[in-house]
């Protein structure tokens, strides 16, 4: 089980995009049980406001500390929550699970661009290496997707991806409510039963600056990444 648990923090480790950039329909999971979208109501308190659920501690508890209750939780840090510190429990008599964020989380050493607008979105990579570039602004990183090539065929190239804290992936239905930001973290309160706000990045062609959220309960909880995808074409991103 906690092999199981490693594994969905790990897809939804911050810094990390996509490997290919796609379109794709999707089946989200909280906690493993499916739950529908809606699409009404108000997001609730912000990050701000925060009182932890009875499940979530109040600061991340070690890796591996026994839990009480399924729970899926955050713990603020910098870059407007961009650099939060994952938590997850499946339930009684399991044990927690811990994913701090990675060392260089928050800051853009070189070979990243000077500024968070240097380079502009769509460009090409100014490294091959780059996942993330954090700014005060955001997060850039090189995507990757498909071009075509002289003769005819196809190949995968980088391309450079830029995105504001909090903002959340562009693919919410028209009627739906407009997803906070900055972007609340696992175990706030919401007040929208089944909205879904998605900060992933993944099968948009955009960097992560978070994980997906689903409003259960109560609480934002991460959601899953259960889907494959299709790849692309760099001129449909931008």
């Amino acid at each position: 089980m906690q092999n199981q648990a490693r594994a969905l923090l790990a897809s939804m480790s911050v810094g990390l995009s996509c490997i290919a950039s796609v379109a794709c329909s999707s089946e989200v999971r909280s906690d493993g049980v499916t739950r529908p979208h809606d699409d009404a109501g108000d997001v609730g308190p912000q990050p701000g406001d925060r009182p932890p659920p009875p499940a979530c501690p109040a600061s991340p508890p070690q890796d591996g500390a026994p839990c009480v209750a399924a729970a899926s939780c955050e713990w603020a840090g910098t870059a407007g929550s961009g650099c939060a510190t994952f938590g997850s429990c499946f339930g009684p008599g399991e044990h927690w699970v811990v994913a701090p964020p990675p060392a260089a989380c928050g800051t853009a050493p070189p070979p990243c661009p000077r500024a968070f607008d240097t380079v502009p979105s769509g460009s090409a990579c100014p490294s091959k290496d780059l996942s993330a570039c954090d700014y005060p602004e955001g997060r850039c990183g090189c995507v990757t997707c498909e071009s075509s090539t002289s003769d005819g065929g196809t190949s995968f190239a980088g391309a450079w991806a830029c995105r504001e804290w909090g903002r959340a992936d562009d693919d919410q239905p028209a009627d739906a409510f407009a997803c906070p930001s900055p972007r609340p973290l696992a175990g706030d309160p919401c007040t929208a039963p089944g909205a879904l706000c998605d900060y992933s990045g993944y099968c948009t062609g955009s960097v992560a600056v978070g994980p997906r959220l689903i409003c259960e309960e109560g609480h934002w909880r991460q959601g899953q990444v259960n889907f494959a995808c299709t790849a692309l074409t760099c001129s449909e991103l931008w």
